[in-house]
């Protein structure tokens, strides 16, 4: 996507970090499907929604946390590596800290930042 190499040059700096994989990966991603298993999944989880994201569309994103018990889904109006860094990162952060203290602590805590649904 157009946002792929200032993105992933806002998260490293100007010295990025090797992009490669063994080749095997490639046999294993039309295979990855993370929603399959939704259901199964008893614990809380988060799911961060970039809705502008090119690279992880949020659809299927919003089809597992539905399909999970205990799913809890965030948007948040930016692409795929905005949330990475600057402002938004700082958000992504605060509401998973928020997810965490919830449920971990069982504590009570104001929900700052995105709309949470």
């Amino acid at each position: 996507s157009a946002d792929a190499l200032p993105g992933y040059v806002a998260m490293y700096g100007g010295d990025p970090a090797r992009n490669e994989v063994a080749a095997r990966v490639g046999l294993q991603v039309p295979a990855y499907n993370p929603a399959r298993s939704a259901s199964e999944v008893r614990c809380p989880f988060l799911v961060c929604i970039c809705e502008r994201d090119a690279i992880t569309p949020a659809g299927p994103a919003e089809r597992m946390a539905a399909r999970a018990p205990r799913g809890e889904v965030v948007r948040y109006p930016i692409g795929h590596f905005d949330i990475y860094v600057g402002e938004w990162f700082e958000r992504a952060v605060a509401d998973q800290t928020e997810f965490l203290t919830r449920h971990l602590l069982g504590a009570p805590v104001a929900v700052a930042g995105a709309a949470a649904s």
